[in-house]
Formats: structure tokens, C-alpha cells, sequence
């Protein structure tokens, strides 16, 4: 795994039998995921769901950039939160 709980392309591709089995899933040619695999651009945000269902990983963990982590509340942001309602 990555940094930052973060899990790679190809240890996506590693939890499949094969980038055709992953295809299938998505309705997807195997030339798509070969193209995801060689690329330097990430897994597109479209199938991130798709592929944390049938895998169990958070999106999070496949696409931090657009399911960041949780922010654990602190006493600072409670209380920004409710002297913004007031």
C-alpha cells in the first residue's frame, strides 16, 4: 500500500484475476484498464465506486483527492460550527 492509506493502480489490478476480469466488471474493453495501468493519470472518478464495491476498499482509498479522509471533530471546530449558526 501507499502512502497515506492510498492503494495503487496495480494493487487494484492485483486483487483480480486478470484486467480482463476487471473489465468485465465495469463494462469496460481490456484496453481501457491496460490504458489506466500506464498511465500517470488516476483511476477515473466514475468507476471508483464500482470498484469499492466489488473490492471492499474505501474510495478514499482509490481517489483520496475525492473522498478525503474523515476530519476528526476538535472543541475549535465544534465551536466554529455552532458560533456560524447563531
Amino acid at each position: 500500500m501507499s502512502t497515506h492509506g492510498m492503494i495503487t493502480k496495480r494493487e487494484i489490478l492485483d486483487l483480480f484475476k486478470s484486467q480482463a476480469q476487471l473489465a468485465k466488471l465495469l463494462k469496460l474493453t481490456r484496453s481501457a484498464i491496460h490504458e489506466w495501468t500506464t498511465s500517470n493519470r488516476p483511476v477515473p472518478a466514475e468507476y471508483v465506486l464500482r470498484i469499492s464495491k466489488y473490492t471492499g476498499l474505501k474510495p478514499r482509498q482509490i481517489r483520496p483527492d475525492l473522498w478525503p479522509s474523515p476530519v476528526e471533530p476538535t472543541l475549535e471546530n465544534i465551536r466554529n460550527r455552532l458560533a456560524s449558526n447563531d
